[in-house]
């Protein structure tokens, strides 16, 4: 494998985005993730993964909800009529999820989480005169559950579910002067980056995220399947750097860049863990949110985690415009988290 060339880290005066977050609609997720205990975390996830794995192969008429059990200390996905017995006899919690209002509570639920008040701005985490959920519980429910039951909405529908996550400074920064972001957040931030990852079908960067930052973009700091890692880079000139950075080390890289573009770095051929998304036109200016979204909905990509840099970040939020057709519109879900560092002059 090829030397990488050298990263930089070191910060200057961050990037300035003061319209980023004011242009994205910004769930209250920042509050309910302090709520959340790593241990009941790890309790949790295996639950929310089998969740996401059964809207992944589930047929469209196959249920219009999860209910998840919690017995022994321990929380499990009853996706099957055959389950339903063992959820009334072995435990006290039950949560039932479903996608719309139409769709009826069961009569053994002890709580409900509706999508469909989700998405309206409504509290969707109800009782049905069950025991209170633990805080910690709670929060991993209202944070995660919308995302599983997002992209389970969007592929019935043939759709893309959108997400985007944003760590900034205090004073409102993103990254530093020379674009390095890497640092900004902790350790339990960089976990719930990984379970975004994990709970969608494709984590999206810009190119030069990958030329300064070198991520991954992987869920090793979690238990979970890697999704598909999505590069914009119009000029293609991305793919300059395959065999230098780790993005490309594994398979499902998909590069999107302009089909004009393209030419003057497939001379070679194409890196082998990597595929090529040609979307018309040259690239030197961005594009349209939209036609990236139906691209991805074409390669069967329907939940989309928005990962960086500051131009795609801007870029989606622009999709809402009304000439976009409604399965390519809009940020469905975003998250910031807040770092107490600042990186503003003295």
């Amino acid at each position: 494998m090829a030397r990488r060339s050298p990263v930089r880290t070191t910060p200057r005066v961050g990037n300035h985005h003061p319209g980023l977050t004011r242009n994205l609609h910004v769930n209250p997720t920042s509050t309910l993730a302090n709520k959340v205990e790593q241990p009941t975390a790890d309790v949790i996830w295996p639950a929310l993964l089998e969740c996401k794995l059964f809207v992944d192969q589930a047929s469209p008429e196959s249920a219009d909800g999860l209910s998840l059990y919690e017995s022994s200390g321990r929380w499990h996905l009853a996706a099957a009529p055959e389950d339903q017995g063992e959820i009334q006899s072995n435990c006290t919690t039950r949560v039932f999820a479903r996608l719309d209002a139409s769709t009826p509570t069961p009569d053994y639920a002890t709580h409900e989480f509706c999508q469909d008040r989700f998405r309206h701005g409504e509290e969707p985490l109800r009782s049905c005169g069950g025991p209170p959920l633990h805080p910690s519980v709670e929060a991993i429910f209202r944070i995660y559950l919308p995302l599983i039951l997002g992209g389970w909405h969007a592929r019935r529908r043939g759709q893309a579910f959108v997400s985007a996550h944003i760590a900034q400074t205090l004073d409102g920064r993103i990254a530093c002067n020379n674009g390095h972001s890497q640092w900004i957040s902790n350790e339990a931030n960089l976990r719930h980056a990984h379970r975004l990852r994990a709970l969608h079908d494709a984590v999206l960067v810009g190119g030069q995220t990958v030329a300064i930052d070198d991520p991954q973009l992987t869920v090793r700091h979690v238990t979970g399947q890697d999704p598909t890692r999505v590069i914009l880079s119009g000029s293609a000139k991305v793919l300059a750097l395959a065999g230098e950075r780790q993005i490309f080390e594994e398979p499902g890289c998909l590069v999107v860049c302009g089909t004009d573009a393209l030419g003057d770095f497939t001379q070679n051929g194409v890196h082998q863990h990597t595929q090529v998304c040609c979307l018309p036109g040259s690239g030197s200016e961005l594009f349209p949110a939209a036609t990236i979204i139906e691209a991805l909905i074409q390669r069967g990509i329907h939940s989309i985690f928005v990962e960086g840099g500051s131009p795609d970040l801007l870029e989606f939020p622009r999709a809402e415009q009304d000439q976009y057709p409604p399965r390519t519109r809009r940020i469905d879900d975003s998250r910031v988290g807040h770092s107490p560092a600042s990186f503003s002059r003295r």
